[in-house]
């Protein structure tokens, strides 16, 4: 009888440790791009890799904290992808590489983001040979983009912070989150102030446990959607106006100071897999360019 107690007992403490593991990692795959909306210029593709851990509280109970790292490449190219002199271009070609670190704060009410980027502008970011490869190879009739006078080659490092602060305004029938998020960069590659507004509504957690902030050691089933807007004030652009200490590149144009930015997002989480999709329009970010519109997608997995 002791026997079969202790066997019991051990079974029902393995269920419950099964029951109660946290997956603490995450991988994500996302690729932003306009393609999909039947236009191919401005910020027409975007690749982004990453992994997230969830790092151990401590004595600090009350807040979440996570490190992120990612693995980026950045496209950006006038609206004329056959032009191959400058006056005929709306903005510069240029490809951005990057590799940024991030450490998240978080509790129910508050997030803290505090990222930092490196990376290089130019053909070392490898944007015109990965774009040109895509199009030779993959895409039947596309047309191939000329990559003529594109910024030089430069190298990049940026501080970013972005804070949420959220209230959830206890409406039924569904869940109703509300959020001011403003956030900031400074560095060679981005200098701005940005102030966003974000409404979720739908079946959501709180935001420390939220796929809405990537939040690790929840499985619960997340379906929601979000509408955010956005202003941003540029003190400096380099994927316009080259880098902010020195460029020599042949063709730079001068930024609008004010851009707004508009979201419509949609969110699933099902076990251990997170999905996005988002639909991003912005203002034009220069004299010369128009509105654009592009799509985002995102795919997430814990482990």
């Amino acid at each position: 009888m002791l026997f079969i107690f202790q066997s019991a007992w051990s079974q029902t403490e393995n269920s419950q440790r099964k029951f109660t593991r946290i997956y603490d990692h995450q991988f994500e795959l996302r690729h932003d791009n306009d393609f999909l909306l039947f236009t191919d210029r401005y910020y027409t593709t975007g690749t982004f890799i990453g992994l997230r851990k969830l790092l151990d509280k401590g004595k600090d109970t009350s807040n979440t904290r996570h490190y992120s790292a990612y693995v980026l490449q950045q496209f950006y190219t006038p609206s004329d992808l056959l032009a191959n002199k400058v006056e005929n271009f709306d903005r510069p070609y240029v490809g951005f590489f990057g590799i940024s670190n991030a450490l998240t704060i978080s509790n129910k009410k508050r997030l803290w983001d505090h990222k930092v980027l490196l990376g290089f502008t130019g053909p070392l970011s490898g944007a015109s040979v990965v774009q040109s490869f895509f199009h030779e190879s993959l895409a039947a009739e596309s047309r191939i983009a000329a990559w003529e006078d594109q910024i030089k080659n430069g190298f990049h490092a940026n501080f970013y912070l972005n804070y949420v602060r959220e209230w959830d305004l206890k409406m039924s029938p569904f869940q109703v989150f509300f959020s001011l998020n403003p956030s900031g960069a400074l560095g060679t590659k981005d200098i701005f102030f940005q102030q966003d507004v974000a409404v979720f509504l739908g079946k959501r957690q709180p935001m420390n446990l939220s796929s809405a902030y990537q939040q690790l050691g929840n499985l619960e089933t997340e379906i929601f959607f979000a509408v955010r807007a956005g202003y941003r004030y540029i003190f400096h652009d380099s994927l316009l106006e080259g880098n902010v200490l020195r460029d020599p590149s042949v063709f730079l144009v001068e930024p609008y100071q004010n851009m707004f930015l508009y979201n419509f997002e949609m969110y699933f989480r099902r076990k251990r897999g997170s999905y996005k999709v988002s639909y991003n329009f912005s203002t034009p970010t220069t004299r010369t360019v128009k509105p654009h519109l592009y799509m985002l997608v995102s795919y997430s997995k814990a482990f």
